[in-house]
């Protein structure tokens, strides 16, 4: 298994890699623990090399972060199997994915 991991990138912008599953969710939350300030924050998903449906309420979960904190947050280049996922659950108004 590829080490999950968020990527500082600066202005705003990180990098997801690796595998987003149930078993490294837990580890990307305590990661990025107080990440979502009031500025806008960009989520670059291009390096991630497997999700599941963990990945969907990981990206949850950091929305309701960044909305807590007063912030946002968007995410690029989503896997199209996370995207999907999104598509049937019918969360394509809830998590901002940039085409």
């Amino acid at each position: 298994m590829s080490v999950a991991r968020l990527e500082r990138q600066g202005g705003g912008r990180y990098r997801l890699a690796g595998e987003i599953t149930v078993e490294t969710v837990p580890r990307l939350l305590a990661d990025a623990a107080g990440l979502f300030a009031a500025e806008p924050v960009e989520i670059d998903c291009e390096g991630v090399e497997h999700a599941d449906s963990a990945a969907v309420a990981l990206m949850l979960e950091w929305m309701r972060q960044a909305d807590a904190a007063g912030g946002r947050i968007a995410f690029r280049a989503v896997p199209d199997r996370v995207r999907a996922i999104v598509e049937l659950s019918d969360l394509e108004d809830v998590i901002p994915i940039a085409h």
